[in-house]
């Protein structure tokens, strides 16, 4: 079962955002933690969501951690538009994730590719920003388990591959992983479009590390949450995927026309699903580099 729509999942875990740039939030007793980063666009619709959530936990204060996945645009932006209004929120993620907020230049792209996919939300006027760099962020380690509250923890996991910087988060009292877009991007029960935006070696050790949790439930970085048998067969799926993408890759290594044909018939298969987010300038551009990532590592 995907669950993909906005509100409630069971009484200690919500979805909010939209199906496509999903953020999701742990609610005890005690502290609520919210994960995912999203766009600014988003920024008045996730403040709605939030507060209408946490209406019975005593309000927004409520809200006490916020969990980064990684840097892609689509998963911090929200950072710039609303932590201010919570300033009393604690947000932590990898150490690269917090070396990437210090880089001008990384910044910029991230504000760049925010604006465009935003644009989608129909963000309003005048909304104030407050640079990444500015932030207060806690980088914590791979491996760290942080205690969210409620007799609630939550472990992060090194999941590199798509992006050096990217964690993934598992919650044992909920037996839920939060894997970000370590696995790609879901298109159907047995079809993934593999996201390796940064080594092939790691994104396959990410693969492991995520089947290793054997969690029944996973939380994705665009889409939603898998449950039942699409939990189970994922990392099995998004592994073949891999290797039928690979093989593809590999047929076309030394033909560099050939290779970019590769790329425009990726992008012309796959780019519909997220168009709403990533331009298709841009997934052409990713398509490009995947291929030329599988090419390096033969």
């Amino acid at each position: 079962m995907l669950n993909d729509s906005p509100g409630w999942i069971d009484s200690r875990l919500a979805l909010v955002g939209t199906a496509d740039v999903p953020l999701y939030v742990i609610v005890n007793d005690e502290a609520a933690t919210l994960i995912e980063g999203g766009l600014s666009g988003m920024t008045e619709l996730v403040w709605r969501q939030l507060h209408d959530l946490l209406r019975d936990f005593g309000g927004i204060r409520h809200l006490r951690y916020w969990l980064i996945t990684h840097s892609h645009y689509d998963h911090c932006s929200l950072l710039m538009t609303l932590k201010s209004r919570m300033p009393w929120l604690h947000v932590s993620g990898s150490p690269d994730a917090f070396d990437a907020f210090q880089s001008p230049s990384a910044c910029r792209t991230i504000r760049q590719l925010d604006a465009h996919a935003s644009q989608s939300w129909d963000p309003p006027a005048g909304i104030d920003f407050t640079e990444l760099a500015e932030l207060p962020f806690y980088p914590v380690n791979p491996g760290r388990r942080l205690d969210i509250g409620g007799g609630m923890e939550i472990q992060a996991i090194a999941l590199p591959g798509h992006s050096r910087c990217q964690f993934g988060y598992y919650c044992p009292q909920l037996d839920i992983g939060f894997v970000s877009d370590a696995l790609g991007e879901f298109h159907g029960p047995a079809t993934w479009l593999p996201l390796v935006f940064q080594d092939l070696f790691a994104y396959r050790q990410s693969l492991d590390a995520i089947e290793q949790l054997q969690a029944p439930r996973i939380a994705l970085g665009h889409h939603g949450i898998l449950t039942g048998e699409l939990a189970r067969s994922a990392v099995r799926h998004a592994r073949a995927c891999l290797d039928a993408r690979e093989t593809d890759a590999r047929a076309v290594r030394g033909n560099a026309a050939a290779a970019h044909e590769l790329a425009h018939r990726w992008t012309a298969r796959y780019a519909a699903r997220s168009e709403r987010v990533v331009p298709r300038s841009l997934h052409l551009k990713s398509m490009v580099r995947m291929i030329d990532l599988f090419h390096r590592a033969e």
